[in-house]
């Protein structure tokens, strides 16, 4: 039973680790085997005071005295470092007492107790590693004063006891033995399912598990993130082709970092992490990082008849609070500046932007939550008629404090809160109830996210044939936006118009224009940038471009809309260049309701 008792509790000890268990337990347990010995011990000692056994009664008023300082002293601290101190100089008095026990020929029945309970002290004490050793200690403290005592060197128990005494510590000594190998056995096993934890399974290297312990074991790193830039490129070959680049890609790490005293991990799919210790200043970790850019973008890796390179973007913090929060702000911040690699500063705008997200994502999920976030109206005039046929939809966040949130303070923060799909649902749903029992047209906006997110398209074309509105319900998706698998584009534009919708290609004229990209899509309508529109009365180019922008879309039979009108003068150029629609603050700002008859104040036609 004694056996099977303290096997449990080794076990129970390996589980925690190498060091001793966290804080708590760890004052835990000296508490409770230091007040269970003060008990056990108090009744041996008082007796040995009656018997006129000094030494016996100094050895456990001793050990009683240790126990009873470290009650008080864990009471008063609560510190996991009296705890060690104290578990630790009780396990060092118990071998002293048996070295005692030789050296002095004390019958050896006294030091069986001790015999039997050191292992399941040790263990449960200090942890399976360091109490393997205590109890190494101990097994071979006995047995060297066994064999001297045999030899005769010293007085021992064997000389003054009876063979099966003698026997029977041998027993001990084998039984103490066997549990330590089982110990030994366990350690191993356990130490084995930790590395399993702390190890990714595709490419062998450390996880992000290890490499939060490791930052937290160091005083100071330098952390790179590296991110291979449009892994979903390389995954479209297949699972095979995307898991043989990781694997590739972390050999060709490991081989650039060499000798280097960094440290390689990979965090999850397409992201590495890279730890240099304090001795790398940031001067020389930037610059390994431009020869790993350099190398790696040259790198052409072979899968069967498939030569395959990649592009990979690095960000780069310093310190140990946060670190790999900021290497990940470093990240975001490259790839949006188009750069290899950047370097987190705290006297940047990447701290407080970093803090401005972390806010809106909190304030998103509270609104998502309270049913603040609603579409506003802005309307979309007929130039000719001067009535708003169309309203454009778009979301805002009423902070139930009178103030109400544009999509610009928290569309990042919807994204990094993976809640963009819900949002853009919310609008379908909301837009769609409202716009239910009225007749003017409506848009909502859409990115390249919503079409491939599968739950969103499947609610949007159920709502719209439950609410019979596809004929007055108009798409809009931004011409400027990158578009990764344009076929799938075409395909749910097609389901679109086959449900009766209309799409509206926005923000046309911002940049490098397409007019093939309106052709393919079957365009409804096209939205002139606004930034041309507001410089349409002074800027002789913008003029020029809205102007062959209207006459391409005349000619297509496209319907034209100017955004940013928000004076009479633009206004009446707009007209003048036969644009169809006209949308912008001259006819009304965006608003929760829709105003009509005296509240809607429009300019002549």
């Amino acid at each position: 039973m004694m056996l099977k008792i303290a096997q449990n509790i080794v076990y129970c000890g390996i589980r925690t680790g190498e060091k001793p268990a966290n804080t708590l337990s760890l004052i835990v347990s000296v508490n409770v085997i230091s007040i269970s010995l003060v008990i056990a011990l108090t009744p041996f000692c008082i007796g040995n005071i009656i018997r006129g056994n000094t030494r016996g009664a100094l050895i456990e008023g001793l050990i009683i005295l240790i126990m009873a300082a470290a009650i008080a002293m864990l009471r008063i601290t609560k510190s996991s470092l009296v705890a060690a101190l104290a578990g630790r100089s009780f396990l060092a008095l118990i071998i002293a007492i048996l070295c005692h026990t030789f050296i002095f020929g004390i019958t050896v029945e006294r030091g069986l107790f001790w015999f039997v309970l050191f292992p399941v002290f040790a263990y449960y004490i200090d942890g399976p590693l360091r109490g393997t050793l205590w109890s190494g200690a101990f097994i071979g403290t006995a047995l060297l004063f066994s064999a001297l005592s045999v030899l005769g060197y010293v007085p021992g128990p064997y000389a003054r006891n009876t063979p099966m005494l003698g026997a029977f510590l041998s027993l001990l000594t084998t039984i103490a033995g066997f549990m330590l190998l089982y110990s030994l056995r366990q350690h191993r096993h356990e130490r084995t399912i930790m590395a399993q934890a702390f190890t990714d399974t595709l490419t062998d290297l450390p996880n992000r598990a290890k490499l939060v312990i490791d930052i937290s074991a160091a005083p100071r790193s330098i952390l790179i993130l590296a991110n291979i830039d449009d892994f979903k490129e390389v995954s479209f070959f297949g699972n095979d082709v995307g898991d043989f680049i990781l694997r590739e890609l972390g050999k060709k790490l490991a081989h650039l970092i060499g000798n280097d005293p960094i440290r390689l991990y990979h965090l999850h799919a397409d992201e590495f992490g890279l730890l240099a210790d304090a001795e790398l200043t940031l001067a020389q970790v930037d610059e390994r990082v431009s020869l790993y850019h350099k190398v790696i973008e040259n790198t052409f890796f072979r899968f069967n008849d498939q030569s395959l390179n990649i592009g990979i973007t690095f960000g780069i913090a310093e310190g140990r609070e946060n670190l790999i929060e900021k290497a990940a702000m470093a990240l975001t911040s490259a790839k949006r500046l188009k750069r290899s690699h950047l370097m987190f500063s705290d006297s940047d705008n990447l701290a407080a932007a970093y803090r401005t997200n972390m806010e809106w994502m909190k304030r998103f999920k509270d609104a998502m939550v309270e049913h603040r976030v609603m579409p506003y109206f802005q309307p979309i005039v007929n130039n000719r008629s001067g009535i708003p046929e169309i309203y454009e939809c778009l979301v805002r966040i009423d902070d139930g404090d009178g103030t109400v949130a544009s999509p610009g303070e928290f569309l990042e923060a919807a994204r990094r809160a993976k809640l963009y799909g819900f949002l853009t649902r919310t609008m379908i749903r909301r837009s769609f109830d409202f716009f239910k029992d009225r007749t003017e047209s409506f848009t909502i906006n859409f990115s390249y996210a919503d079409i491939e997110d599968v739950t969103t398209m499947a609610f949007l074309k159920t709502n719209i044939r439950n609410y019979g509105i596809g004929p007055r319900f108009i798409i809009e998706m931004t011409e400027s936006e990158r578009f990764e698998d344009f076929n799938r584009v075409l395909a749910f534009v097609k389901d679109m118009k086959d449900l009766g919708c209309r799409l509206a290609i926005d923000d046309f004229g911002a940049g490098y224009s397409n007019y093939e990209y309106i052709i393919r899509l079957n365009a409804d309508y096209v939205k002139i940038n606004g930034a041309l529109i507001a410089d349409i009365d002074h800027d002789i180019g913008a003029y020029t471009l809205v102007k062959t922008i209207g006459k391409f879309s005349e000619q297509l039979d496209i319907r034209s809309i100017a955004e940013y009108v928000e004076s009479q003068s633009i206004y009446e150029i707009v007209r003048a260049l036969k644009i169809d629609y006209s949308q912008g603050y001259y006819f009304g700002k965006p608003a929760p309701v829709i105003e009509t008859g005296a509240g809607t104040a429009l300019p002549d036609a």
